[in-house]
């Protein structure tokens, strides 16, 4: 994936990965790989969220295996993404704001949020 293939996006994107976010199945898919898109992206304002030691399955809401840190992501995922909503579907700038300023402190150590503006 390049910037040919995203580089045309013009609506603002949200990501959201983990650092042991790795799938098996082919075709293979390395944590770092996630990113790509993200890399990629020049168009639009973009954003990228990597939780520490978060898994493929962190997102998938995995009740019967749920250990504290995926129900810790999960509630992060869930505020972070209700947030993205509200300040691009809604034009909350008050959800922007949380979202751009206050939820690297929410998010402490368990994770980063890197911001991308279009060129």
């Amino acid at each position: 994936m390049n910037e040919t293939v995203v580089g045309t996006i013009t609506i603002p994107v949200m990501h959201m990965t983990g650092t042991k976010d790795f799938v098996e199945i082919l075709p293979q898919t390395k944590a770092e790989d996630r990113r790509i898109p993200f890399d990629h992206m020049s168009n639009t304002e973009t954003c990228l969220i990597i939780f520490k030691d978060g898994d493929h399955m962190i997102f998938s809401g995995r009740a019967a295996r749920s250990t504290k840190q995926d129900r810790k992501f999960q509630k992060l995922s869930c505020e972070s993404s209700l947030a993205f909503w509200e300040a691009y579907l809604r034009g909350d700038a008050q959800a922007k704001t949380w979202l751009m300023e206050d939820f690297k402190t929410v998010l402490g150590d368990d994770g980063t949020l890197e911001m991308k503006q279009p060129r």
